[in-house]
């Protein structure tokens, strides 16, 4: 395979400054750590572009051929091979259209593969795209399923005028990778003071912060704000108030949001089943599951393994060993 310096890629751009931010755009030279403890390394990006002569891809791979760090979720080896749309960058083009950088981003974020991510965003920030929002969201997005969760947040602070959909993928971001904290912290930044009127993606990323009875306080504001909208109905609302309320040990609150809703999904069943489940009522989450066959719907794995998790909550081995059979 030829290796191309990617030195080059780097610095030409025929015409086009590098805009930046005040705040630092894409804040990929230092290292840190999560809020919840998960340490994100913000090393330089690959040294190499390595393009094989005819190939209609490129490739992206690390100076080094050894796996990532430990705290790098995205992985280079083998190097991942991006869309076509990326031959614009491996034959040193000035532009790529809108739409490819979406798709090198999506590809990224769904591989998991923070140093191509890191290519792309710095190619990015020299483009003439990179004053657009909803291309820097979707970078905050790529960094965010990479793992990157600072590089996600110093991205969001760059946006200079935020709308719901940038708000709702920080928060998002947070809620992913386990900062619950900081997610209910910048949904209460979203609403009281910017002044944004949440929708439902945002009211159900923050409702799936509230994790444990500790957070349960926040949950019940949250669902505050979802009367006051009328979405209590709404199934992915009401699955996610659903889901909270059992997660937080109250289930009579999650049964309520659960009779609440126009209709019914596996999700909707599954989240009930699980929270009675957790609290070893094997009695109850078996009464649920005939219900939901009553209404045409058949369990899934996940159901099974939630009636697994109450047996063994409630001592029922051979009940156990029933559902374990049902699961294969």
């Amino acid at each position: 395979m030829e290796c191309i310096s990617l030195a080059p890629f780097l610095s030409t751009s025929r015409g086009h400054q590098h805009i930046t931010d005040n705040s630092g755009a894409h804040g990929s030279s230092h290292s840190s750590s999560s809020a919840s403890g998960k340490v994100s390394k913000l090393s330089s990006p690959p040294c190499f572009l390595a393009v094989p002569p005819s190939s209609n891809h490129f490739f992206l791979c690390s100076e080094a051929t050894t796996a990532p760090p430990a705290s790098q979720k995205g992985s280079t080896d083998p190097p991942f091979i991006l869309p076509e749309e990326a031959n614009a960058i491996s034959r040193y083009e000035e532009r790529v259209s809108f739409s490819g950088y979406l798709d090198l981003l999506r590809s990224c974020g769904n591989t998991e593969d923070l140093s191509s991510g890191r290519i792309v965003h710095d190619h990015i920030c020299r483009s003439h795209l990179w004053e657009h929002r909803i291309l820097r969201s979707m970078v905050v997005e790529m960094y965010g399923k990479c793992g990157a969760v600072e590089d996600a947040r110093c991205v969001f602070d760059s946006i200079r005028v935020k709308t719901v959909y940038s708000w709702n993928i920080m928060i998002s971001v947070y809620t992913q990778n386990e900062c619950f904290e900081l997610a209910l912290v910048l949904f209460r930044e979203m609403v009281l003071s910017e002044g944004f009127e949440p929708d439902k993606f945002t009211l159900s990323s923050a409702l799936a912060a509230c994790v444990d009875i500790n957070l349960l306080h926040e949950g019940c504001l949250i669902h505050s704000k979802v009367v006051n909208l009328g979405l209590e109905s709404d199934i992915v609302i009401g699955t996610a108030l659903l889901n909270m309320y059992s997660k937080c040990g109250s289930l009579d609150e999650a049964t309520r949001a659960f009779k609440l809703l126009t209709c019914h999904n596996l999700a909707s069943w599954g989240a009930l089943i699980a929270g009675y489940a957790q609290q070893g009522n094997f009695e109850s989450a078996n009464g649920y599951i005939d219900e939901m066959q009553q209404e045409g719907l058949k369990p899934i794995g996940m159901i099974y393994t939630s009636m697994l998790v109450a047996c063994c909550q409630a001592g029922k081995v051979e009940e156990g060993h029933r559902q374990f059979a049902l699961l294969l």
